[in-house]
């Protein structure tokens, strides 16, 4: 069995910013992501390397003097919430199929619907 020589992370995905940023300056990038795929790639030498693709979920964007980039967020409400669900469901380490989860909790919400929104 090969050993793993190096593991290694593609993050893909697009954030809106509330200004530009200039070229040739360094930033402290804080991102939120959600691994999608994992993949052993033979390197030719006896070894693997995993690469772990992520897909950018938010990020919080820092200057080289320390202030914080305003990321806007483009998602839909509808997208925050499956992503809400699905996070929540990998914290209680809920086995059930993801669809069959996301439903439930979608029918959950409707059917509660007048009671959860009495405190606004």
């Amino acid at each position: 069995m090969k050993q793993i020589n190096e593991f290694q992370l593609r993050i893909t995905g697009r954030a809106s910013l509330d200004k530009k940023l200039e070229l040739s300056h360094d930033y402290l990038i804080k991102a939120n992501v959600n691994i999608i795929s994992a993949k052993a790639k033979d390197t030719q030498e006896n070894t693997l390397d995993m690469e772990y693709s992520a897909k950018l979920i938010t990020a919080e964007i820092i200057d080289d003097k320390g202030e914080v980039i305003k990321v806007l967020d483009r998602k839909k409400k509808s997208q925050s919430l499956r992503g809400a669900i699905y996070y929540y469901q990998q914290d209680i380490n809920n086995a059930e199929d993801e669809e069959a989860f996301y439903n439930k909790v979608m029918d959950y919400l409707i059917a509660h619907l007048p009671e959860l929104l009495r405190g606004l």
